[in-house]
């Protein structure tokens, strides 16, 4: 191969990886906002018991 071949492999290897990571980056941004507004509404509908508000929202903060 001539380095001109084996750099434009690179590059679309390169090219790849980054739209990999896009995908996981949205996927990961969509899920932080479904476990936001799953706090929010926990917040937004006043749990009465405090000890399980703090419990729930322990687990959803650790699922961030």
């Amino acid at each position: 191969m001539t380095e001109f071949v084996q750099a434009e492999d690179h590059n679309y290897s390169l090219y790849k990886y980054v739209g990999e990571l896009t995908n996981e980056m949205d996927e990961l941004e969509d899920e932080i906002k479904r476990i936001r507004e799953e706090i929010d509404k926990y917040r937004g509908h006043g749990v009465n018991n405090e000890n399980n508000r703090e419990k729930i929202l322990d687990k959803l903060n650790k699922e961030l």
